[in-house]
């Protein structure tokens, strides 16, 4: 939020569509509040499929028998949680992953990701996830078109195989900042490529 208000974007929180909001969504749109699960996650993660209306059964005797093993990476992460996930899956219980992001940047390193998470799992089960919910997958966009309403939408991002290839997916417009180590050279080879291309969000406004 800090940074959305520098770069004069004054966003509020609820204006704001996490993965945990995406998965929420895709899981109410499916389950219509029915079933149980086994999150691997934060806190926020189980707020979100609590909300979807699901059952969560980790810390209980059905842990291994849930519907729906939802995975996401978290700091806290054990052993224990890949055991009872792998344990569901090969019982029968359908994988969902929130993104698949081999990692993330953090201050002291590359930290590993969902994705990295995930693998773990589907190699320990042979079960490939059922879906992926973040981008570059449509379902993060259809999750910002429930809450836009009809209209037209612009997806804005600074990474042309992460953010421009969701918008492509989901087919809205696409505009491509250059913030974020993608150079012009390579906006201008994408094929295909992003709607508008700008250096800054800034800019973006001006185009």
């Amino acid at each position: 939020m800090r940074k959305l208000w520098r770069l004069g974007f004054q966003a509020s929180l609820p204006e704001v569509l996490s993965v945990g909001a995406a998965v929420q969504f895709v899981l109410a749109e499916r389950t219509h509040g029915s079933g149980t699960a086994y999150v691997v996650g934060s806190q926020a993660l189980f707020d979100h499929v609590t909300e979807a209306g699901l059952r969560i059964v980790n810390h209980t005797e059905f842990a291994t028998r849930a519907d729906f093993v939802i995975v996401a990476a978290h700091d806290d992460l054990v052993y224990d949680e890949l055991r009872l996930a792998t344990q569901a899956v090969l019982r029968g219980a359908e994988l969902i992953g929130a993104t698949r992001d081999a990692s993330f940047p953090m201050p002291d390193g590359m930290w590993p990701g969902t994705g990295a998470v995930l693998a773990a799992i589907e190699t320990a089960t042979g079960v490939t996830a059922s879906q992926i919910i973040g981008k570059p997958e449509a379902s993060m966009y259809e999750a910002a078109r429930d809450r836009l309403g009809p209209g037209r939408i612009l997806a804005v991002g600074d990474r042309l195989e992460i953010d421009i290839e969701g918008a492509r997916r989901a087919g809205i417009d696409s505009a491509l900042v250059l913030t974020g180590g993608t150079t012009r050279t390579e906006a201008n080879a994408a094929d295909p490529g992003p709607t508008f291309t700008a250096d800054s969000l800034a800019a973006l406004v001006l185009v």
